[in-house]
């Protein structure tokens, strides 16, 4: 009860005592130059806490809302205290129907992948595994969503997010931006995860040293546009 309170107060501190960015490595810090000052919509797969290290809370409190998916429901109050607008799931993304969820002392490692367990799981770490339903990204997202909406796709699910993103409808739905933890540096060669989105035509735009930044290529090429008719334009004024 005393873990409960301290950090419903600590929550209390970060939201009404605002900071500008919340997320771990600036991944919010970035995202502001590819998403429009009008609220947009987001989903967060593996959003663990609702404000500290979230890569989406900046911009719920700039009137966004969306979709939260954490298995863990150790954060589900703080969720419907603090971001009531947004929807929140505790069902973990996976192509498999039924997964197996493990949970360690750090939940922040907590993971469907069954080699990150392992390696977590040799350090003593595992507190348990439990057999869970699993739902698809086709799911949660909308049914049609075209690049140049305001739209941000956050992954962070200890290296299960390749997997996460074959179960969305590259057809209809293509979020404008989308992070996604990666440890491996992404722009070098044989980077799965960066072959398979440049695929779908999205290109790799930061890294924060735990996150890529990748963006939709017809978002990007029409923010080139704008921008020479803006030139233009100004070249005629003058």
């Amino acid at each position: 009860m005393t873990n409960e309170i301290f950090s419903l107060l600590r929550c209390c501190k970060y939201y009404f005592y605002r900071k500008s960015y919340f997320s771990e490595t600036g991944e919010d810090v970035v995202l502001k130059q590819y998403v429009d000052e009008s609220p947009g919509r987001y989903v967060d797969i593996g959003a663990h806490h609702p404000i500290i290290g979230n890569n989406t809370f900046n911009l719920y409190i700039r009137g966004w809302s969306g979709v939260a998916v954490e298995p863990q429901t150790l954060y589900n109050l703080l969720w419907r205290t603090f971001r009531s607008r947004d929807i929140l799931n505790n069902s973990p993304i996976s192509s498999s129907k039924r997964v197996n969820f493990h949970y360690f002392t750090n939940s922040l490692l907590n993971t469907t992948n069954s080699k990150v367990a392992n390696v977590h799981e040799t350090e003593r770490k595992l507190l348990r595994t439990e057999s869970v339903n699993a739902i698809t990204l086709e799911s949660i997202m909308p049914a049609q969503l075209h690049p140049l909406e305001n739209f941000v796709l956050s992954l962070d699910i200890e290296g299960s997010e390749l997997d996460a993103l074959t179960t969305l409808n590259w057809q209809t739905q293509k979020p404008r931006v989308i992070l996604v933890e990666c440890w491996e540096k992404p722009w070098l060669k044989g980077n799965k995860l960066n072959s398979f989105l440049s695929k779908k035509q999205y290109k790799l735009q930061a890294y924060t040293g735990l996150t890529s930044v990748f963006v939709a290529k017809e978002y990007l090429n029409s923010r080139i546009t704008l921008k020479d008719r803006l030139s233009i334009a100004t070249g005629e004024k003058k």
